[in-house]
């Protein structure tokens, strides 16, 4: 079973150096199952669930704490390896690139590089994600509520493993009626699902377990 252990981890500050907002996150130790999503409980004040979730990316170094893969050491740099922080991460397709590339070009980049060992078909990656034909050739920033189905599509494209997500306000997931199918659509490839949000009745249905951050 591969899990990711974290033990004593705690940072208060900036997650990444053009933040504005400080985000305090308590010492904490608790252990991930891979192929599970992960209801970060958190308050939005404090900012905790995303600093968790970023600090597990790789994106913001703890100010403490020791993070783990199967009790084996998981430095910050294999992690941004297997890590997709939803609607923040992105692929720049080619070296000459100063910006990220259209979803459509994002995704078809990853499915290049792993044809030859794990076929994925890009039509049925469009349907499962519910991905707009008229909207694929934008950028990621261009989408609106779409962005998170497609941000997915291109994490899972590039083989990542990792879905790490910023704060959602609790309201709003209540709306997105296709967000429990996202989840499922990530855990049943195996992948570690972190979603920093204030836990409701309703939104305790999108996690298979629950975390709490708070203080």
């Amino acid at each position: 079973m591969d899990t990711l252990s974290i033990t004593e981890v705690a940072f208060q500050g900036k997650l990444t150096p053009r933040a504005t907002i400080t985000h305090t996150l308590h010492p904490i130790s608790a252990t991930f199952t891979f192929g599970q999503a992960y209801l970060l409980d958190t308050s939005a004040s404090t900012g905790a669930g995303q600093a968790l979730s970023w600090i597990i990316a790789g994106v913001t170094r703890p100010d403490q704490g020791q993070i783990t893969r199967n009790a084996q050491a998981y430095p910050a740099v294999l992690r941004r390896q297997d890590a997709w922080c939803v609607r923040w991460s992105s692929i720049r397709v080619g070296w000459w690139a100063v910006r990220a590339a259209s979803v459509q070009a994002q995704i078809r980049y990853g499915l290049r590089r792993r044809r030859a060992s794990a076929a994925l078909d890009e039509a049925a990656l469009i349907a499962e994600f519910g991905l707009t034909r008229s909207r694929y050739a934008r950028r990621l920033s261009h989408l609106s509520s779409e962005g998170w189905r497609a941000s997915c599509a291109i994490g899972v494209a590039n083989h990542k493993t990792l879905f790490c997500f910023p704060h959602i306000d609790p309201t709003a997931l209540t709306t997105y009626v296709w967000f429990k199918d996202l989840i499922s659509a990530l855990t049943v490839r195996g992948a570690l699902v972190l979603l920093p949000t204030q836990v409701t009745p309703v939104i305790a249905e999108l996690g298979n377990a629950r975390v709490s951050v708070a203080p």
